[in-house]
Formats: C-alpha cells, structure tokens, sequence
C-alpha cells in the first residue's frame, strides 16, 4: 500500500449549535402566484417579481398564510438572481417552514453538513400542508432539512 501524501490536509470537524428547517421550496414563480391569489381574496395589490418593495410583500403574504395553516414562517431560499424583466435582484425560491429544531450541526473541512440522523422528520403537519397546497394550486419541493441561520 502506498502511503498518504504528506501534504494532504487532515478532515477537521467542528460544531456548531445552529438551526434546521423543515418545510417546502416554492419557485419565485409558484411565489407571486400563490400569493397574487392571497392577496385578491382580501382586495390586496398584486405583486410582482423582481420589484423591490414587491419582494417584502410578497415575503409577508406567504408568510402569514404558512403561519395561518400551522407553520412557522416563510423566507427567502435559493440565490439572488437578476430578474429577466425588471434587471432588479430578486431571490429565485422561498422555503415554506413547517418545523424548526436547534442541534450540532457538523462543519467538516469548512462546509457544513446535517447528517441524516438529524434531518426533521416529516408528520401530519406536513401531511396536511400538501393537501392544503395543492388544494391552493402550489407546486412545491419534496420536504426537506436545511440549515437554518
């Protein structure tokens, strides 16, 4: 057997006491969709993507609707991406949170990592936040962990 190389960094693992999420990814599209139709139904403006003062109203509407069905928040997900009609910054997904919990997470050579061990578990609170989704015509992600902030 050949020996390691002598300049081949070791793994270091440290960690830190952080969030993770549990919920759904909708697309900026299914986003001001869903929430153009929330907001009719009160005699709200629409909003638009890739307009500034749209994008923390678009937030808001989202949010108190998942918090209206027994979730915790709606935020932001994804990267910032130039919108292709305005040129203005916008984010391209939104991350409908349906649980939170706080563990170690790991950070393994820079990069932190949930191990599978502590990925939130999916219950009925998820169960019926799909049917209420699709009942409201959204398209979303499978349900996912992700580190929070």
């Amino acid at each position: 057997m050949q020996a390691p190389a002598k300049d081949v960094p070791k793994k270091t693992t440290v960690f830190e006491r952080r969030s993770i999420l549990g919920g759904f990814i909708i697309t900026l599209d299914q986003a001001v969709s869903w929430a153009n139709r929330l907001r009719a139904e009160t005699g709200l403006d629409p909003v638009q993507a890739g307009i500034q003062n749209d994008e923390g109203e678009l937030l808001f509407t989202m949010d108190d609707r998942v918090v209206e069905l027994g979730g915790i928040e709606c935020d932001f997900y994804g990267y910032r991406v130039r919108h292709p009609e305005t040129g203005q910054e916008c984010y391209d997904q939104y991350f409908l949170v349906t649980q939170r919990d706080v563990v170690d997470l790991p950070r393994i050579n820079g990069a932190l990592r949930i191990y599978s061990s502590q990925k939130v578990v999916p219950g009925p609170l998820e169960g019926e936040a799909i049917r209420l989704l699709k009942k409201e015509g959204v398209e979303h992600s499978e349900f996912l962990t992700v580190p929070g902030s």
